[in-house]
């Protein structure tokens, strides 16, 4: 399951294992210079602080249904 957010300049996805919530995926795209999103620069190092930026406002993993 995905959650997205955008500001200005970014748009971040955060792909979640569904069983236990574990982010398995990030994309990070720079809408300013890569409008088209054929570069997913989220394991640039240079990106960890915009990632956590945005990450904080994205909802916590949702749990899974215990039996």
């Amino acid at each position: 399951m995905g959650s997205s957010i955008r500001d200005a300049r970014w748009r971040l996805t955060l792909w979640r294992d569904r069983s236990d919530g574990t982010i398995v995926e990030r994309e990070l795209y720079d809408e300013r210079d890569d409008p088209h999103e054929t570069v997913n620069v989220a394991a640039r190092p240079g990106n960890a602080d915009v990632v956590r930026r945005l990450s904080a406002h994205l909802p916590p993993p949702i749990a899974a249904p215990r039996d």
